[in-house]
Formats: C-alpha cells, sequence, structure tokens
C-alpha cells in the first residue's frame, strides 16, 4: 500500500515528507515543521494538520517558528503532473548532530536513479531487487524503488 500510495501521490504533485514511523515529540514537531506538512499518513489512517496543530506540536517540543513557508508547500501541490524539476520529496537525515534535517528530492532525481542504475545494473522486468533498508531511507526511497519502477522488476522488502 504505502508504496503504491507514495508514487500515486508523487504523480499527482504532493510532496512526500518520508519520516521514521515512530519518531520521538521534538522530532516529530521539526520533521513536520520543517517540511510544511498538512497531514500525516501513517498505519492508524491520515491525520490533517491544521496551523494550530504544528504550532502547538512546536510549542510543547520547544521549536521555533517553521523554516519552510506554507506558500512554498502550496506550490508544490496543484492538479496535473509535477515536472521533473519540481520538489517530490522531503528526505530527512538521521540527525546525528541534532534534530533531523530534510534533503530535497526533485522529480528528477527519482527518474535519474532509475534511468542510470537500473540501467547499469541492466534490470529488467525478471529481476527482484532485495531492499533491506527502510522506505523513509533516502537510498530505499530513491534508488531500489526507482529502479524497479524503471525496470517494472519486483522490490523485495525485508
Amino acid at each position: 500500500e504505502y508504496i503504491v500510495e507514495l508514487v500515486a501521490l508523487m504523480r499527482l504533485g504532493v510532496v512526500a515528507a518520508l519520516m521514521p514511523p515512530q519518531p520521538d515529540q521534538a522530532t516529530r514537531a521539526a520533521l513536520l515543521t520543517r517540511s510544511s506538512a498538512r497531514a500525516v499518513r501513517s498505519t492508524e489512517g491520515v491525520e490533517f494538520l491544521t496551523d494550530s496543530t504544528i504550532k502547538a506540536a512546536n510549542k510543547d517540543a520547544g521549536i521555533g517558528p517553521a523554516a519552510a513557508s506554507k506558500q512554498a508547500a502550496d506550490e508544490a501541490m496543484r492538479s496535473g503532473h509535477p515536472k521533473l524539476g519540481d520538489l517530490a520529496a522531503y528526505i530527512f537525515t538521521s540527525g546525528t548532530t541534532g534534530l533531523p534535517k530534510p534533503a530535497l528530492v526533485k522529480h528528477h532525481r527519482f527518474y535519474r536513479a532509475g534511468l542510470v542504475m537500473g540501467g547499469a545494473l541492466q534490470m529488467s522486468s525478471a529481476d527482484r531487487l532485495y531492499c533491506c533498508l527502510p522506505l523513509y531511507h533516502a537510498n530505499a526511497a530513491v534508488i531500489a524503488l526507482s529502479c524497479c519502477i524503471y525496470a517494472r522488476a519486483r522490490l523485495i522488502l525485508a
């Protein structure tokens, strides 16, 4: 379900913010603020966020105002197909020196990853790619998933 939803939403122009499944309170608030998220999809369902929800989470976690502007997030979401230069996802660092920071991943990076890596590996629809990393990790989301989409191969998750 997750992969289908992720790819479908990205094709619609929704900017995904890939985060660990159970971050602590401060990390969750930082991730939501830095990505300008408007909804969270988890195993419990979809939680739609309001400005007051985000401000309250930030206050509880001791985080200042949002670094990313709402305008940038609104511009990223539009009808139709996104362009290769448009933002596709935020993938967060592990936060080893503080709170996680977002890496901005554009659609062309997903496209090129599949094209270059899938081509270099000479992948075909007969191939299977085993991925032992969680899908919020850059290698799993960008490299492994893109290669399998490019080659129409199967992605086997650990």
